[in-house]
């Protein structure tokens, strides 16, 4: 969260991320979130003016956390001396899925997009196309430097995104006590299985 925010503001925010995630926006109340926190709802609207205002922060954090995971990530494998070192830096984070609040925001901004017009520019506009932009890129940059063979990046980025959203999908189930037991590492396997059979790199 940022710096200057105050820790009440902060907690608002991470709880109606984790609500927001298990329930839906439509099922959680203004009441519901302060509960949480354990404020009142008027002390949540000296905060955030409406459930929706709240709302849009959450989705502009979302993004924020999306766009900077990317930076960070890509600066890394800028320094990576092998297509497999490469590949273990992209699939490392997710199979570990330590960041709990930002899990829960992916997971919020996916299962928002069908239902919720301002969740589904986010999630169409940074977690689709920058991230098929960033792995593609990643991707043919090994290819240009003679590293593996040439395949059709954007295809392969599409397919291990949308494997990688299924993974955070699962870890989210798993850890709102529905009562599910999915491993996510499976969905990290198959996207990474992928790449290596597209791109030549399959370990025996």
């Amino acid at each position: 969260m940022n710096g200057n925010m105050t820790e009440t503001k902060a907690n608002i925010l991470i709880e109606a991320t984790l609500l927001f995630a298990k329930n839906g926006y439509a099922a959680v109340s203004v009441r519901d979130i302060a509960e949480s926190v354990e404020i009142t709802p008027g002390a949540l609207y000296n905060h955030f003016t409406s459930k929706e205002a709240l709302w849009m922060e959450i989705l502009k954090h979302a993004e924020t956390l999306l766009i900077q995971y990317g930076n960070d990530l890509g600066k890394h494998i800028e320094e990576a001396s092998t297509f497999d070192e490469a590949l273990e830096l992209i699939f490392r984070g997710p199979r570990q899925m330590k960041n709990v609040y930002a899990n829960y925001a992916f997971s919020m901004v996916l299962n928002e997009k069908l239902h919720e017009s301002q969740a589904a520019k986010v999630y169409t506009e940074t977690f689709y196309k920058k991230s098929i932009d960033m792995l593609s890129g990643w991707f043919d940059r090994f290819i240009e430097k003679g590293e593996i063979r040439q395949f059709d990046t954007r295809y392969a980025a599409i397919g291990v995104l949308n494997l990688l959203y299924s993974a955070v999908d699962a870890w989210a189930l798993n850890s709102m006590d529905y009562g599910f037991d999915y491993d996510h590492t499976i969905y990290i396997s198959a996207a990474e299985e992928i790449v290596r059979h597209l791109s030549g790199t399959n370990k025996e």
